[in-house]
């Protein structure tokens, strides 16, 4: 995600948090000096990568589904799904 974001030169942000919530990926950054167009731009790339953390599996990188596991949400391929 870091260099996608410095490829559309978004270079002034700071990753303060990044974590998965509900089987998903969330990508927070602090972009405070970013021009509004970069931000529009650097903000639809974050939600593109979050949407598609939901088809990745969280072990080993393949496609994978999101499943409930006990009380919690993961994405895990045939592969992987009793890991």
């Amino acid at each position: 995600m870091s260099k996608k974001l410095k490829d559309l030169e978004v270079n002034d942000f700071e990753v303060f948090q990044v974590k998965e919530k509900l089987g998903g990926l969330r990508f927070y950054i602090n972009m405070q000096d970013v021009h509004t167009a970069l931000r529009i731009q650097a903000n639809r790339l974050i939600s593109e990568a979050e949407k598609a953390s939901y088809d990745i599996c969280e072990v080993c990188g393949s496609k994978g589904e999101l499943i409930n596991w006990y009380f919690a949400k993961k994405v895990r391929c045939s592969i992987c799904i009793n890991l």
